[in-house]
Parts: C-alpha cells; structure tokens; sequence
C-alpha cells in the first residue's frame, strides 16, 4: 500500500534511487521484526522455508541476467570493466563485502561463482539458501518427499564443475537449477497447501523434466504464471 502512495516517485528520475533506497530499508526493517519477535512456530517455519526458496531462486536469475551483460572474451582491453560487472553482479544481492572477506582475492568469475552459488554462510548463496530450506523442512510434518526433491537440487548445485562453464554452459547451468527449485516448490505446494475440493489437483510428483515442459510453455506464452513466478 505504501508502494502505490509513493508510486510517482518511482516514475521521477529525480527521485527514484531515493524510493528505492526506501523499500530496501522498509523491507529490511519487515526482516527485523519478523525474526526479532515472531514466536518459532510453524508459521514462522514456513515464512523462513518460502525465504530461502525465493532468494535461491532470485540469486540464480541475477547471475543468470548480470553474467549475459558481461563483456566479449575477446576484448582483452576491457578486462577492467569485466571486473567491474562482477562487482556489480555481488552487489546486487549485498554481497561485496562478504565476498572480499570471504575469498580475500580479487573479484573474478570464477571465485564470484563459486561465492554466490556455492559458499556456505552467506545468507544469499544458492547453497546456503537450499541447505536452510532443508533444516526448516525438517521442523515439518510428511516432509520426506520434498527433501528428497531437495537433496537433488543441493547435489546438482554441488556437484558442477562451475570453472569450465562457459556463457551458455552457466545459463544451462542456471535453467536447471532453477527448474530443480520449482519442483522443490511444487512438493512444498501439494505437501502443505493442497488445492480446495472440487479443483484441479496435480496428485503425481514432479520431476525436472516435468518442470522443463511446464517452463517451456510459460516461455512460449508469456500470460501464463508458473509457481516460480508466483512466489
């Protein structure tokens, strides 16, 4: 609602990075409360799980968008300003410090992937995102059949070999693991939030290939929503 109010701002130019400063700060701030004072019940157990999945998922299109912008391989006198895209790219999910004093070298495409998809403590890495997915799903009733969805997606992410991807290689890389996540999200949406009596119910588990079909078609005809798109 405080948005909307304040859309005219977002429409300025003049104003527009101070809007969206704004809404970093509110939702940062929504974050704080939330674990500062949410009582640890299955509410918040859920809301933490549906966190993760999100910034797993929202990390891998960031890379997947700030890696295609990169530079040609073949303009050795721009290297500088490759740099600076990958700079750009742990910025943009508040990861430059943490990275600096992760790594301790300089930023280079290799070490940024290595970070952002697979680094154990930072709190917007892919991995670490899926390895609380996990410790959540676990404070959960019949949770057996997502966790296997997610043991999948963590070895996937674990088992690349990230330095002899090149661009299409990455953004295969990228697809899959996205599609790895929404079948995680789909098990999530039967196991917990089975559809009311009397709609269409998807009863089979879903696989990649299942996910891959389902992205397919979304990507052919733009109007249709997937469960990614809706979280």
């Amino acid at each position: 609602m405080e948005i909307k109010e304040a859309l005219p701002a977002a429409l300025n130019k003049r104003t527009r990075f101070q809007f969206l400063q704004h809404i970093i700060r509110g939702m940062q701030t929504l974050t704080g409360e939330l674990e500062g004072t949410m009582s640890r019940s299955d509410a918040f157990t859920v809301l933490m799980l549906g966190r993760n999945l999100e910034r797993a998922d929202m990390t891998s299109r960031i890379i997947d968008v700030r890696s295609a912008q990169r530079l040609a391989a073949d303009a050795p006198e721009l290297a500088t300003f490759d740099t600076i895209q990958w700079m750009n790219l742990l910025k943009s999910i508040s990861g430059y410090q943490m990275y600096r004093l992760s790594q301790r070298t300089r930023v280079s495409r290799s070490a940024v992937l290595e970070f952002v998809l697979r680094d154990r403590k930072f709190p917007r890495a892919c991995l670490y995102c899926l390895n609380e997915a996990e410790y959540f799903l676990r404070a959960l009733p019949r949770s057996a059949g997502v966790l296997g969805s997610l043991e999948l997606a963590r070895t996937f992410l674990e088992q690349a070999t990230l330095e002899t991807l090149d661009q299409p290689g990455l953004h295969e890389h990228i697809d899959r693991l996205q599609l790895h996540i929404i079948v995680v999200h789909e098990g999530i949406a039967r196991t917990y939030f089975p559809p009311r009596a009397g709609s269409a119910a998807q009863s089979q588990a879903q696989t990649p290939s299942d996910a891959r079909q389902k992205k397919s078609a979304v990507a052919e005809d733009p109007g249709t929503s997937t469960a990614m798109d809706a979280r």
